[in-house]
């Protein structure tokens, strides 16, 4: 396929495009997924072995950090997602899923996630699931969203754990160089002055700390995106299998000077994540719509 075939502004419809396009192709279809900017950025990674996190763009570690030299970070946006994938490992792209969406969107006693099915003619539609005319299914119906699901959907694998995997993602700024001034409280007002934007995906087994150090801010009354937290990694241990495990502290605050920008920061990422999510959803059901005319549609796309 040629790399070279759109014009810059041309990105938004050939984005939409993909979205149409990836029914029945597993090559558009990732690229589709792959467009979300949250997939771009460098990425915050927990080592398995040792108590170090570890920077990272493409193979390239841009910087590790441990207990003495420690990573900060300001929260900018939280973001979650739900994917069932497909059995085995011969395929990278999912089945169904919701997309990014805002945090609190899969509450367990609230739960508004709605999955689109992405399988196209490559994956028969499993038993139970009921999509729409546009191709969806609310979460809280799916029986693949159920505890004790995953043996269902692949026999090889048992457990009470459901066949619909949840992620949560953080984008953040991560601190490399930083002024700060200590309070009477014992916490510190901090004046950045070298971050980088990166993308923090949180494991299962640090979910309930970050959940605790959510809690801690909001008693504060204070916008996540004003707190620096300071991370850590605890390695766990069962038998011979060995995990990294986030321990989070609020470290302090951000100073006045910088309140407008991680505002800012918010809001366009709030737009590039979740708006854009919106658009693949509205853009999925009105292919539906027109499915008579796809295959005149995708001749006439030009590579």
């Amino acid at each position: 396929m040629s790399t070279d075939i759109m014009k810059p502004d041309e990105t938004a419809s050939y984005i939409d495009y993909l979205i149409g396009a990836s029914k029945g192709s597993v090559e558009l279809g990732e690229l589709e997924a792959d467009s979300n900017i949250l997939l771009t950025l460098p990425q915050v990674k927990l080592d398995k072995e040792r108590p170090v996190i570890r920077l990272i763009s493409g193979d390239e570690t841009i910087a590790e950090y441990t207990r003495t030299k420690r990573l900060l970070i300001i929260p900018v946006l939280i973001a979650e997602t739900r994917t069932l994938w497909p059995v085995g490992d011969e395929e990278t792209f999912p089945v169904c899923g919701t997309g990014y969406v805002n945090a609190g969107t899969m509450a367990r006693n609230a739960d508004k996630g709605e999955g689109q099915w992405r399988g196209g003619d490559r994956h028969e539609l499993p038993e139970g699931f009921s999509l729409d005319e546009f191709g969806r299914q609310k979460c809280v119906a799916c029986p693949f969203n159920q505890f004790e699901s995953i043996g269902k959907w692949d026999q090889k694998k048992e457990g009470k754990g459901k066949a619909c995997s949840e992620t949560r993602v953080i984008a953040v700024y991560v601190v490399q160089k930083s002024e700060s001034t200590q309070t009477r409280s014992g916490l510190s007002i901090f004046k950045p002055t070298e971050y980088i934007l990166a993308a923090m995906p949180i494991p299962a087994t640090s979910l309930r700390a970050m959940k605790t150090t959510q809690q801690m801010i909001e008693r504060r009354s204070v916008k996540p995106q004003y707190t620096v937290i300071e991370v850590t990694n605890e390695i766990q241990s069962s038998g011979s299998q060995k995990w990294g495990q986030y321990a989070l502290d609020i470290a302090g605050f951000i100073g006045p000077t910088m309140l407008n920008e991680v505002d800012a920061e918010s809001a366009d990422l709030r737009r590039k994540v979740f708006d854009q999510e919106i658009a693949v959803q509205k853009h999925a059901s009105d292919m539906k719509m027109l499915s008579a005319d796809q295959s005149k549609q995708e001749d006439d796309i030009p590579f």
